[in-house]
């Protein structure tokens, strides 16, 4: 049985950041974490100070290096399978079968993305089709690009979009999921949109060069940018 002051789930940079403060807290720590980081496919991360542009990968490398300086930190490649306990006392079960006892939980588990059934998505995501502008917006600044979203969330991810390029068309893959107020708001800003069911995204050596739908309609982009929850 580990005992730890507290258990980190969850190892991409918000487990790692909080298993080093923790480390340097001089408390008893372990950081679980499946190794299947969802930036995985990227070949560059983005939005942290000095490392801003480094792969994954090496980021990965470097934060776990680091939290080997302190020994009361601990790092485990395994998946938590359940849960007892109430605060204070918690009981925590993984895949291996690996049992430990910790005081606290941190819950540092980030999000996993669905994958859309469209022909062509796999060979383009994590090059040339994403998910957070925040993280891949600016290498795609003021390109022709494809959203590929509906309802709620399109009219969220519209807006955010536009800061990065007005050059933009909306594929809802079916059924748009709007009111004609929403449609309208599209039309107002000039953003062209297709309900048509897409039938492939043709692409060489992971770049995109366009969105077929199945009604023949061919659109040429540079890029993708996707709801997952699809």
């Amino acid at each position: 049985m580990n005992k730890v002051d507290v258990a980190i789930i969850g190892g991409g940079p918000a487990g790692l950041s909080a298993g080093l403060m923790l480390g340097r807290a001089r408390k008893r720590t372990i950081v679980i974490d499946e190794g299947r980081p969802r930036n995985g496919v990227t070949r560059e991360a983005h939005g942290f100070l000095t490392r801003d542009g480094i792969s994954p990968r090496e980021f990965r490398r470097i934060a776990q290096e680091q939290l080997r300086v302190y020994p009361s930190v601990s790092q485990a490649e395994d998946t938590v399978v359940s849960i007892s306990g109430e605060d204070g006392s918690f009981l925590l079960e993984t895949a291996t079968g690996m049992k430990i006892a910790s005081k606290k939980l941190l819950f540092a588990a980030g999000m996993k993305d669905r994958k859309l059934k469209i022909p062509g998505l796999a060979d383009v995501y994590g090059k040339s089709a994403f998910v957070c502008p925040y993280c891949d917006g600016w290498e795609l600044r003021d390109e022709p690009l494809v959203v590929i979203s509906r309802g709620a969330a399109l009219m969220h991810f519209a807006p955010l979009l536009s800061g990065w390029t007005k050059r933009f068309v909306v594929c809802t893959n079916g059924p748009d999921e709007l009111s004609e107020a929403e449609r309208d708001e599209l039309r107002d800003h000039g953003i062209p949109l297709f309900d048509t069911p897409i039938r492939a995204i043709l692409s060489s050596e992971g770049m995109v060069n366009h969105v077929t739908l199945e009604d023949g309609i061919e659109i040429p982009c540079t890029g993708i940018f996707f709801k997952s929850e699809l």
